[in-house]
């Protein structure tokens, strides 16, 4: 799947896992 070419909806979704995978390892690094 290329980023782009999805639907909004999957877009957003994917953008979530982005967004709460980059806060879990920034909470990694800080503990």
């Amino acid at each position: 799947m290329l980023l782009g070419e999805s639907d909004p909806e999957e877009q957003t979704a994917l953008e979530a896992l982005l967004a709460d995978d980059a806060a879990l390892r920034a909470y990694r690094d800080r503990t």
